[in-house]
């Protein structure tokens, strides 16, 4: 394997965990200071959402090689309690008149999940989750969520990938279906060099029931890997990892505009101002994050940052950064919750809370 694949691997592997569910929540304490700046036990919670008018918080865990169960996580925004949710304990109710492809349901040993997102549209509530383990899809799952109750989901059903496509992350649409990232090719043999190199790996695909998959215009990039969509549904967020850039691109026309972020961009959370919330890495030895990542180390404490990004002018603001981390590295998500903001982080044993500027 090249240097440039080495340091991409990591990126490609997805919601994995070892263990059994436990079904008491977890004390997220870590002790003495460290209680104010981190929820220790959820591991690499590489991707963060909170359920809409409650306390709950969903997080996607990242595989490592060590891995042999597929998971998402529950946490209490309150006391910062959680517990594992795993895959072969969420019950299945296959809408086959939605997804009549998918080939059935996935199971922890199975699944390896990557970006997630929620749909509130139509009066439901659903996570929709990337899958890479034994197919590339997305996975839905309904989410029910009643005042201070815990949420409880259930798969629906998936839509699998086009052929060869590595997807990142997920958005919904408000016309109906979903749009994700294209990471890369997985037929290409040079897909990790050209992303170091900042050359076109992928594009964003949208889905919708009646039409299928569809390449979007003007989207072809370096490494397209977080995505988010403006409220009135006329343009796309694109984090373009392998170019250290946010793109906007019309859904109508593909003209694009584009803003330098000054590390690699990850994850895109709105925050409650209507600001872009874009996390990511920075770093000068591409292959030692690459090799990290691919250990099983319990931390790869590699410098991140978090830009806020004006979505009208693109203008941007740094309001974190974590140029020598110690503890907790390679932040992948930034969200919003009361008066901080969560990180999540694709190798490391706690997701980090940093108080608002």
């Amino acid at each position: 394997m090249t240097a440039g694949r080495t340091a991409l691997a990591p990126l490609i592997l997805l919601l994995a965990a070892s263990g059994a569910e436990s079904a008491d929540m977890q004390d997220g304490h870590c002790g003495g200071q460290a209680d104010k700046s981190f929820i220790c036990g959820p591991a690499n919670a590489e991707d963060i959402v909170r359920v809409p008018g409650t306390d709950w918080v969903l997080a996607s865990r990242m595989a490592n090689p060590a891995d042999r169960e597929g998971m998402f996580y529950l946490l209490d925004a309150g006391d910062h309690s959680w517990r594992k949710l795993s895959v072969d304990e969420i019950p299945a109710a296959q809408d086959k008149a939605l997804f009549p492809d998918c080939p059935g349901r996935p199971t922890s040993a199975s699944l390896r999940g990557h970006g997630i997102a929620l749909d509130e549209q139509g009066g439901t509530l659903k996570l929709l989750a990337i899958n890479h383990g034994g197919r590339e899809s997305v996975e839905i799952f309904g989410v029910t969520a009643t005042g201070s109750a815990e949420p409880s989901l259930t798969w629906q059903g998936c839509v699998v990938a086009p052929q060869g496509a590595q997807l990142n992350s997920v958005v919904p649409l408000p016309d109906g279906g979903f749009a994700a990232t294209k990471f890369f090719d997985m037929a290409s043999k040079t897909w990790g060099e050209d992303l170091f190199a900042g050359k076109d790996t992928g594009e964003v695909l949208e889905w919708s029931p009646k039409g299928g998959w569809k390449t979007v215009a003007g989207t072809k990039m370096s490494g397209p890997n977080g995505i988010a969509i403006s409220p009135d549904g006329e343009s796309y967020f694109i984090a373009a990892w392998g170019e250290s850039k946010l793109h906007k691109v019309s859904r109508k026309t593909g003209e694009r505009q584009s803003v330098d972020t000054g590390m690699r961009p990850d994850n895109l959370r709105w925050d409650a101002e209507g600001k872009l919330l874009v996390a990511g890495q920075f770093f000068d030895d591409p292959a030692g994050y690459g090799s990290c990542h691919m250990s099983d180390a319990p931390v790869c404490a590699f410098p991140y940052k978090v830009v806020r990004v004006d979505p009208a002018t693109l203008a941007s603001e740094t309001i974190v950064t974590a140029a020598e981390p110690k503890e907790f590295g390679s932040g992948t998500t930034a969200m919003e919750v009361g008066d901080e903001y969560w990180i999540g982080t694709s190798r490391g044993d706690r997701i980090a809370r940093i108080a608002k500027p």
